[in-house]
């Protein structure tokens, strides 16, 4: 039996949003392994537009937890990476370990766990 190890909370589920380049042979199959990819700044304000209830990105971004977000992950799209989201159930430690592998292998950057 496996048990996972590192990156583990409390929670039934971790979420994480990891920053990876949008090149080479892996991209469609790195595109599919995320739930969300967020490869333009637009598609990121789509995002953030819909989870904080706005219409506009100023009004979003006057919320604090909002902008840190936004800025955090439009950085990354600006270098040329796509910033995307996954979540892992608890007892999925398969993709933990696809996860974690990527980022020790410098195929993306872990950018924050919730």
């Amino acid at each position: 039996m496996k048990y996972r190890s590192g990156f583990v909370t409390n929670s039934s589920s971790s979420s994480y949003i990891v920053a990876y380049k949008n090149t080479g042979e892996n991209r469609e199959l790195l595109k599919k392994f995320f739930d969300y990819n967020y490869e333009t700044e637009e598609n990121l304000a789509k995002c953030i537009l819909k989870f904080f209830g706005c219409h506009t990105l100023e009004e979003a971004l006057k919320n604090e937890q909002a902008k840190k977000y936004y800025d955090r992950m439009a950085k990354f799209i600006r270098k040329g990476y796509v910033v995307a989201e996954k979540r892992i159930d608890f007892y999925d430690c398969d993709t933990q370990e696809q996860l974690e592998l990527l980022i020790k292998n410098g195929n993306a950057v872990l950018i924050e766990e919730f």
